[in-house]
């Protein structure tokens, strides 16, 4: 009450969960914890789970040929602006909460945070059909944590369900993961269950959860 009196626009609570409090005893206390920030005006707006694999270990589709009139190629700078249509387009279709409650301007810079310091360059990839961007893979090498991050993942809505997500991000970690045995990073909104399936089946496995509720004031 006291944020919404002095004019704050959000107020923001995080609950972490460690790999050691996923069992069923922490999620059903977690739960009523949840109840108590919903009747305050708190509003679950993301329910991320944080997933590691090793290249050694996962289960990389190889991408050898692909049909015609699709083509992967490295991701460069001057894609930038079809790149973010098509991550704008794939996130407002699709079930992942992160991005629905942002500004245009907010998405924009979330976007354009991915494309600068550790992108790897060679690792990210674009999926085009006939010049146009239809799908985007983008990994951050993380030398602090040690891991190659798929910070993003987006196909474009009419292509979802039709395995160029697993194609593409198998691309991605196939390039970086050249030359040696690499960690493998990725977050994911739990409310984008085939993006969830997807990377278990790549993979990855659960080692945290990030639960977020927000207060927002109307515009």
């Amino acid at each position: 009450q006291i944020t919404r009196e002095k004019g704050a626009q959000s107020l923001e609570v995080c609950c972490h969960l460690n790999q050691d409090q996923l069992g069923s005893e922490a999620e059903l206390h977690y739960h009523l914890q949840g109840e108590m920030y919903q009747k305050a005006g708190l509003k679950m707006t993301d329910e991320t789970a944080y997933m590691t694999c090793s290249s050694n270990e996962g289960s990389l589709q190889k991408t050898t040929s692909i049909p015609e009139p699709f083509l992967i190629c490295d991701f460069h700078p001057s894609y930038q602006q079809p790149a973010y249509s098509c991550f704008l387009a794939a996130f407002s279709a699709g079930s992942d909460r992160s991005i629905l409650h942002k500004t245009p301007e907010q998405r924009e810079a979330v976007f354009e945070a991915y494309l600068v310091g550790n992108l790897n360059s060679r690792a990210s990839k674009l999926l085009l059909e006939d010049g146009q961007v239809r799908g985007i893979s983008l990994i951050q090498t993380r030398v602090g944590v040690g891991d190659e991050h798929l910070a993003l993942l987006a196909i474009s809505p009419e292509i979802q369900g039709q395995g160029w997500g697993r194609t593409l991000a198998s691309a991605s970690m196939e390039a970086a993961a050249q030359g040696g045995d690499k960690l493998f990073s990725v977050g994911v909104d739990l409310a984008n269950q085939p993006a969830y399936r997807l990377y278990q089946s790549l993979g990855f496995k659960t080692q945290s959860k990030l639960i977020t509720h927000i207060w927002k004031n109307s515009p």
